[in-house]
């Protein structure tokens, strides 16, 4: 198990790097919120492959925003045949990738 500063420091590094792409494609306030809060509720695994993905195509960074603004409103009014188109038209995007 890691100690405390060991821990300490890989939030701090993420953190930073989620900043810089945060920074660099001058995301409203609100959006960055949207992804620091994003980087609160999420599983390490799952923030550390987004983030991973955004170092390597931090252009994808317009795309996930909206794509976590709507899961969010989906989330709100827990419509599950939106859900279901939101996860193909994701699914759509991946395979082109």
């Amino acid at each position: 198990m890691m100690g405390l500063k060991e821990i300490e420091q890989k939030m701090i590094n993420r953190t930073q790097k989620l900043k810089i792409i945060l920074d660099k494609y001058k995301l409203s306030e609100k959006d960055k919120s949207l992804w620091y809060f994003f980087a609160l509720k999420t599983s390490t695994r799952i923030f550390d492959t987004v983030l991973e993905f955004l170092e390597e195509k931090p252009e994808m960074i317009k795309l996930l925003t909206e794509n976590l603004k709507s899961k969010l409103e989906i989330f709100k009014t827990n419509n599950e045949d939106a859900w279901k188109k939101l996860m193909e038209e994701e699914k759509g995007v991946v395979e082109k990738l």
